[in-house]
């Protein structure tokens, strides 16, 4: 039985990495939400690279038996957003949601 994830602590650095070095998946359901909420990859990348980790939107995932990081940061346009994600192994990122926030 696999056992519970430990939380990373360096997201939002682990994860500026994971995408330079194009180490990264946006999940079917991102990438819905995206075109559904006008938010492209270059969006998401903006997100991660301009963005801070919101420690209180964290949530473990019982069915993965792993942790969802949030990190809120802008997108190209100047909007604000939150990125879902979730870290495979520390070595590659799922995109799992995106969202565009309200001021």
């Amino acid at each position: 039985m696999k056992k519970r994830a430990e939380k990373v602590d360096n997201v939002v650095a682990l994860a500026r990495k994971l995408m330079e070095k194009g180490a990264y998946v946006i999940s079917n359901h991102a990438y819905e939400r995206g075109e559904q909420r006008g938010i492209s990859l270059g969006d998401i990348k903006n997100v991660i690279k301009t963005g801070y980790h919101e420690k209180r939107k964290d949530a473990y995932k019982e069915e993965f038996m792993d942790w969802n990081y949030a990190i809120k940061g802008m997108t190209l346009d100047s909007d604000l957003a939150r990125v879902c994600i979730a870290f495979v192994q520390e070595n590659s990122l799922i995109v799992v949601t995106v969202i565009r926030l309200e001021g």
